[in-house]
């Protein structure tokens, strides 16, 4: 079980959400409640990152909707954690999000969950 921060970070009223916690076997998770777009992203960014030594789990659950720029924080974040070793994962895809990197072909590059405890098991065990 992740229990969230009660407060969450929010980027004015362009409607994301950004909640950080621990998972059950401690990795941290960046969970967002919103739309991830170019308006949105830095906060988003900065909360993927904050601990570098560490792997995240992004979760997409709440994420009805994403543009380019939100794709390519996706990516950006990705590539960051492969180049520093550190563990990536991304869990809760709506269909639309889903079908946004099925087009775009990323889907089989970024390492994709149904549930916080896959991805959590697939990152301590690497």
């Amino acid at each position: 079980m992740v229990n969230f921060s009660k407060e969450p970070m929010t980027t004015d009223n362009h409607s994301l959400a950004i909640e950080t916690a621990h998972s059950a076997l401690g990795v941290p998770v960046v969970r967002l409640r919103g739309a991830l777009t170019l308006r949105t992203l830095y906060e988003f960014k900065q909360a993927a990152l904050q601990d570098m030594s560490r792997p995240v789990i992004v979760d997409l659950t709440a994420v009805p909707y994403m543009d380019s720029a939100g794709l390519g924080a996706l990516i950006s974040i990705y590539t960051s954690s492969q180049r520093t070793s550190r563990g990536f994962a991304m869990v809760g895809l709506s269909d639309r999000v889903r079908t946004l990197f099925q087009i775009t072909r990323v889907e089989k590059l970024l390492p994709i969950f149904d549930t916080i405890p896959e991805a959590e098991v697939a990152l301590v065990r690497r």
